[in-house]
């Protein structure tokens, strides 16, 4: 395994332990809506080996990483998303 997905992977498994510690009820919610998804597709895999409970990662890589304003129809009003910013980041720019 490379350097860099180790490092993503313990990010992963950070935030995880922090949503399951913070947000119990909605983590055990993805929990199992993602297990049955894994157990019903073989062709589906989890993101890293001790299974993330969300079903996707993306990694934006600089210098300049942009995403135009959206909504996510599909997703749960109570759910969670993990964001991580590394480096310089000014929330009040964006």
């Amino acid at each position: 395994m490379s350097l860099s997905f180790v490092s993503f992977a313990t990010l992963s498994h950070i935030s995880v332990a922090l949503f399951n510690s913070f947000g119990h009820k909605i983590y055990k919610e993805y929990k199992a809506t993602n297990e049955g998804l894994l157990a019903r597709d073989p062709d589906l895999r989890s993101n890293f080996p001790n299974k993330t409970v969300f079903a996707a990662m993306t990694v934006n890589m600089g210098p300049q990483s942009f995403s135009p304003p959206h909504m996510d129809a599909d997703n749960s009003a109570a759910g969670w998303c993990s964001d991580t910013a590394l480096g310089n980041f000014d929330p009040d720019q964006g």
